[in-house]
Parts: structure tokens; sequence; C-alpha cells
């Protein structure tokens, strides 16, 4: 078998990626982590207007009231500062996907080249088989031509 001289760079590069894809992986993971706070905190809010609501129509003192846009306030305050994360972890993962992709096509590269270096060497095997074989015929030939055949 043929060794195949950039065999080492293959190798980094398969673990560059393999690497890529476990932070590829671990991005996504937090992408989908904040969209369920940011949900959780959007549902607060929604529910804590609907109670606010349904406890005005009751009848609420002006403590409860400022009590409550308080809260209301701060939900708001927080799922801002999640959209703000979120979108920095999606930016993240996006560019780190480009990586991945690139580290990838590096990667195939190689392959492809090792592949074709391996494809070369087995057409050169194969045609040094041929030429031994034909020159076998040929000695043969030439043997049986001049009368020298040996009986086995």
């Amino acid at each position: 078998m043929v060794a195949f001289r950039l065999q080492t760079v293959l190798n980094v590069r398969k673990i560059e990626e393999e690497k890529l894809q476990g932070e590829l992986a671990s991005l996504v993971k937090s992408v989908l982590e904040m969209e369920r706070k940011l949900n959780f905190l959007r549902f607060q809010k929604s529910q804590s207007q609907h109670m606010l609501h349904a406890k005005q129509r009751e009848g609420m003192t002006g403590i409860e009231i400022a009590m409550y846009d308080a809260y209301l306030r701060e939900l708001s305050r927080q799922i801002s500062s999640q959209k703000e994360i979120l979108r920095g972890l999606m930016l993240a993962r996006d560019k780190k996907r480009e990586q991945l992709i690139e580290a990838s096509k590096r990667r195939k590269m190689l392959e492809k080249l090792k592949e074709r270096k391996l494809i070369a060497a087995l057409n050169e095997e194969a045609q040094r088989h041929q030429n031994f074989i034909d020159e076998i015929g040929i000695t043969r030939h030439a043997r049986g031509a001049t009368g020298e055949r040996k009986e086995i």
C-alpha cells in the first residue's frame, strides 16, 4: 500500500472538523435553551398581564398596580436582554456553521487527493504487473522461436 504523505495533515483536519462539530452542537443547544427561556419569560409576562387585567376589574389598590407594573417592566427588561443574548448566540452559531463547512471542504479536498493518489498507485502497480506478464510472454515467445524450449 502506498503511504499518503499528507496523512498527518488529513488527520489534523479531521480533528479540527470534529472539534468544530462539537462547538456547533454546543451553540445549537445554547440557542435552544435561550429560546425556551425567552418563551417562558414571554409566557410569564402574558399571564401576569391577564392577571393584572382581571384584578383591575375586581378593584386593586395603587400599591398593587405599582407592583404589577414594576414586575411587568422587569419582565420586559429580561425579555429584551434574552433577545440580545439569543441574537449573539445565533450569530455565533451561524459563524461556527460556516467554519465547519470550510473545515469540511478542506478535509474533503485532502481525501479526494488521497483517493486520486491511491488510484494512480494502483494503476501504476497494475501497469507494472501487466509489463511483467508481457515480458514473460515475450521471453517465452522468443525462446520458442529459437528452439530453446524447456520442458517442465
